[in-house]
């Protein structure tokens, strides 16, 4: 897995991510968007690597140690952004990105603040024919504190001007009438926040 840290001198770290992370000072990052390598999709490089590992549970473990760390050197106004995709085994799905999920919902110092879901346009098609074709993947958001950062107009601005494809309304109404509550009522503006 590599990791990439923007940090004050604007310098991004590529490497080994147990290594690159223990080399960051605590409380020191803003953003950490990973998409680990999954379990046994593919022969990773060094054999020892994250994602060749024997059962699901040492995969799921080595996932958590290195998001300890990504909850280290987040900052409180910081958030970790995972994407872990699935795996059939014997013709189970074994659920992978959840047990990470529930896994590190164990840890006190990060809360879970959103999964949502990566819809692949063109996903890859599967090889068993008795099976639908995967298209989608979960991304799980985290944050130390009710103090991170999100900027909902960035998000609903680029929303409204890059997703317009060929669904009804482009989707861009997803959330339109919940926001407009929230303006209406009669909440404080750090309420609203």
């Amino acid at each position: 897995m590599i990791v990439k840290a923007l940090r004050a001198e604007n310098l991004i770290l590529c490497g080994n991510c147990s290594e690159e992370l223990r080399s960051l000072p605590p409380d020191s990052v803003d953003l950490v968007l990973t998409s680990p390598p999954y379990f046994q999709q593919r022969e990773y490089a060094g054999g020892d690597c994250i994602g060749n590992e024997k059962t699901v549970e040492e995969y799921i473990e080595n996932i958590v140690s290195v998001f300890q760390e990504c909850v280290r050197v987040i900052k409180p106004t910081g958030t970790i952004v995972f994407n872990i995709g699935d795996k059939y085994v014997g013709g189970n799905l074994l659920l992978v990105p959840y047990r990470f999920a529930l896994e590190v919902q164990k840890i006190k110092s990060i809360k879970l603040l959103n999964e949502l879901t990566w819809v692949k346009l063109n996903p890859t098609p599967k090889q068993d024919p008795r099976k639908l074709v995967s298209s989608t993947e979960p991304f799980f958001i985290f944050a130390k504190s009710n103090d991170y950062y999100f900027n909902k107009d960035a998000f609903l601005e680029y929303r409204d001007k890059y997703c317009n494809g060929s669904r009804k309304n482009g989707g861009n109404d997803i959330g339109k009438k919940y926001y407009e509550l929230i303006e209406n009522s009669d909440l404080s503006d750090e309420q609203k926040n």
